[in-house]
């Protein structure tokens, strides 16, 4: 009887064992999330980056810039504000072998310009409504919408993309549709959902829940109710600058 045939994807890769990124984390550096595995199976499916130059935005432990590299990205530029999470993602690209096509920088994503235009850029980011007046108490970032580091990276994405290039954004559905598809348009760009998955909740959603509350209930964002769970739907953007 002749050996069972190996379970491969469309390009022959291995998915038993499942060829993922070898990672570490340390401190407070966040490690992957369910978004992150959201970006990082489009990226792995599609073969994303291929000969490009891409960016990770808010880039972690490295995972989505790690992965463009082993698809084949000519050079990967990974940014975040903690310098310790740009440690990580170097450590971590040294650990799969493509330390000389990742950089990872620590900058102020509101300070930040891009200085090249970019083939493909990947970008998960908090995304929490957050009450003004708590937040000065608790001393953490003002946020009403929650949609503060989304806005401004769609708004650079006409100076970042190349021509033809494309972002994949993660978005939450505490954010509003709406305001992402007329953001979207007026900066001349065009965005479509490729992917959705469903997300527990984090202690933050739990810390803003009552204004989380009022911030539905004015706008189109939501969250579930599974069998008294709460739930947020995460979708994966794919937003294109047409030449």
């Amino acid at each position: 009887m002749a050996p069972p045939e190996p379970w491969v994807d469309a390009a022959g890769r291995s998915l038993y064992p499942l060829a993922f990124p070898d990672l570490a984390t340390r401190g407070d550096v966040f490690a992957p999330s369910q978004a992150s595995y959201l970006v990082w199976r489009r990226l792995f499916d599609a073969q994303v980056g291929r000969g490009g130059r891409c960016l990770d935005v808010g880039c972690g432990s490295g995972l989505q810039a790690i992965q463009l590299a082993l698809n084949g990205a000519e050079q990967v530029d990974a940014i975040d504000l903690d310098e310790e999470a740009a440690e990580t993602t170097r450590l971590n690209a040294f650990r799969n072998g493509v330390v000389d096509r990742v950089s990872a920088t620590a900058v102020d994503l509101f300070a930040w310009r891009p200085e090249t235009r970019y083939d493909v850029i990947v970008a998960s980011l908090f995304q929490t409504p957050v009450d003004p007046v708590a937040a000065m108490h608790a001393h953490r970032p003002p946020d009403f919408w929650g949609r503060s580091a989304v806005d401004h990276v769609i708004r650079l994405l006409p100076q970042a993309l190349a021509d033809d290039g494309v972002a994949y954004v993660v978005q939450t559905s505490l954010l509003s549709q709406e305001r992402t598809a007329a953001l979207v348009r007026r900066r001349g760009l065009q965005a479509r959902v490729v992917d959705f998955a469903l997300l527990p909740v984090t202690e933050s959603f739990h810390q803003s829940a009552e204004h989380i509350e009022l911030v539905e209930r004015i706008s189109d964002a939501h969250h579930l109710d599974v069998c008294g769970e709460d739930v947020v739907v995460g979708y994966l953007l794919e937003i294109v600058h047409k030449r």
